[in-house]
């Protein structure tokens, strides 16, 4: 059983998704507003894992509080995620009210092509797709593809924030788009969608 919910953020209209893997688990895909992340997952869950798509502020300033709630949750990222979540700097929360400084033990490096475990039979394939910011990573997961910004359709990839990389978005881009095909898109920000039907909204 997968199902996906999303929540539309305060901070910059960024997508949080819930990903409910059983009645009693939960998943998250870039937290963002602690109180609907609480209010959607619904009482009685546990938060099993947090996947961050990239290391940017209006993707990660939920993390703090979410730990404090799930202290046993595993929180997924790549080396250069690992660097930008310890410097409010790189993760951009310098500009924001709270800046986010976060170096917990809880911190599990991912790969290209590694496979992370939700549940028996639910399995998320890890993509690196590096170019709005070397922290980018696209997650593959049944028919969802989660690509945060280095893909969203009907707009161009940010390049030009810090450690930005136009050849290496545009080259993540169009692996998105193949990758996303027939399948449900999942961005960073704005609805999702489906690739088959150009960006109908379902």
């Amino acid at each position: 059983m997968l199902i996906v919910k999303s929540i539309i953020n305060t901070v910059l209209e960024s997508r949080t998704y819930i990903l409910e893997v059983s009645r009693t688990e939960f998943w998250i895909v870039d937290p963002g507003d602690i109180e609907q992340i609480m209010e959607t997952a619904g009482d009685g869950k546990v938060l099993k894992g947090i996947l961050l798509t990239h290391i940017h502020y209006d993707h990660i300033y939920g993390l703090p509080a979410l730990i404090r709630i799930f202290p046993g949750a595993i929180i997924y990222t790549n080396e250069a995620g690992v660097e930008a979540l310890a410097s409010a700097k790189l993760n951009l929360s310098k500009y924001h009210d709270k800046p986010i400084i976060y170096s917990g033990k809880n911190i599990k490096v991912v790969r290209e092509e590694d496979s992370i475990t939700l549940l028996d039979g639910i399995n998320a394939k890890v993509i690196e797709t590096p170019g709005h910011s070397p922290t980018c990573i696209t997650y593959l997961i049944g028919s969802y593809v989660f690509s945060g910004d280095s893909y969203i359709p009907g707009y161009n990839v940010v390049t030009n924030l810090p450690n930005g990389n136009k050849k290496e978005a545009d080259k993540s881009k169009a692996l998105i788009i193949r990758l996303a095909e027939s399948r449900i898109l999942c961005p960073g920000h704005l609805e999702k969608v489906t690739l088959a039907k150009k960006e109908a909204i379902i």
